[in-house]
């Protein structure tokens, strides 16, 4: 009978694994959507992914059995994608499109896995060939994205949520570098404490991935700088209240309309539309954006009609995420 060894870092592993699966589940969990809370997701799925696969690696590496090679395959996409995940979480944070930065991470990506499955100089685990274009590809990525994270602190307001979500990340990322990996790294493989390549990972990822959990449970729990999406914001301001109402985004454009707009106005052709060409000056001509109260004749499904309207900015904590018009008919 053929006893299996397990490897030390495997469980060492695995309990990163669950910590980063709660943290997925705690991130689900949490009411609302936003593009930070999605690239939070998708950074664990990927990170839990890849541990998964070194964990299968190291397994047959201590059994003296062969690597797959779907495996090794699958461990380069895995840590390619986890990065780019890494860099859409920083453009999140700061709340930035991505750009050129992004698309030559992508590039660099595409090029060193189809070099990976194409050229068998590339095809060994440690071989540092194989390391060369995601060495390049983190470089650039973690390089460009702490440029853009220090850019988009310098414009935010001070003791704004969006520079309490910057400093997060930042305090994060350097914790990791200098007090975890840049010790461990140093003391384990350097002066030679440790020289298991495998269990080095595992004790890395391990005080990562403890950090990591622990800063981002305590943000989803505690602060909320995860942000709310305004068409989740008062639900039942739009099931129980008997006025037309619109949510509008930062830029004027019409997100949602309750059923009782829908009722008076024109909408159905101008809600097929993309978001960024359904500006409200098309429904109302006359919309007055800087006046929180002001009158409106507006032309409605039973005819000219005139409305009071309310404009009222919707904030989350110190961040405006666009605004409500509440109409009242005065005819």
């Amino acid at each position: 009978m053929t006893t299996l060894i397990v490897h030390p870092a495997v469980w060492l592993l695995m309990f990163v694994s669950i910590l980063l699966a709660g943290l997925t589940g705690l991130c689900v969990g949490i009411p609302g959507r936003s593009r930070i809370k999605s690239t939070l997701k998708w950074c664990c799925i990927m990170w839990i992914s890849l541990l998964l696969s070194v964990m299968v690696l190291s397994t047959c590496e201590v059994n003296e059995m062969p690597i797959p090679q779907g495996v090794l395959i699958f461990n380069l996409i895995v840590f390619q994608i986890l990065i780019l995940s890494f860099i859409d979480f920083f453009y999140a944070i700061a709340e930035k499109e991505k750009g050129l930065h992004f698309r030559v991470c992508q590039l660099i990506t595409t090029v060193s896995i189809f070099i990976h499955i194409f050229v068998d100089y590339f095809h060994d685990f440690y071989g540092p060939g194989r390391l060369l274009l995601p060495a390049v590809n983190q470089l650039i990525g973690w390089g460009g994205g702490l440029v853009l994270l220090v850019v988009s602190y310098r414009n935010a307001k001070p003791n704004s949520t969006r520079r309490k979500r910057i400093m997060l990340v930042f305090g994060w990322f350097f914790l990791n570098i200098f007090c975890i990996w840049l010790p461990i790294q140093v003391m384990g493989e350097a002066l030679g404490i440790v020289d298991d390549k495998i269990l080095l990972f595992g004790y890395i990822q391990t005080f990562g991935g403890i950090s990591f959990t622990l800063a981002y449970s305590l943000v989803l729990l505690r602060y909320n700088l995860v942000k709310v999406e305004l068409d989740q914001v008062g639900e039942g301001i739009f099931r129980d209240i008997d006025s037309p109402i619109l949510l509008l985004s930062k830029q004027n454009a019409i997100l949602r309309s309750n059923p009782k707009a829908d009722d008076v106005f024109e909408l159905n052709d101008l809600m097929k539309q993309p978001e960024e060409n359904r500006f409200i000056n098309v429904l109302l001509p006359d919309y007055k954006e800087n006046q929180s109260n002001f009158d409106l004749k507006v032309g409605t499904k039973t005819g000219q009609r005139e409305f009071e309207c309310t404009h009222s900015k919707v904030y989350q904590q110190d961040e405006v995420l666009g605004s409500i018009l509440i109409f009242h008919d005065v005819t």
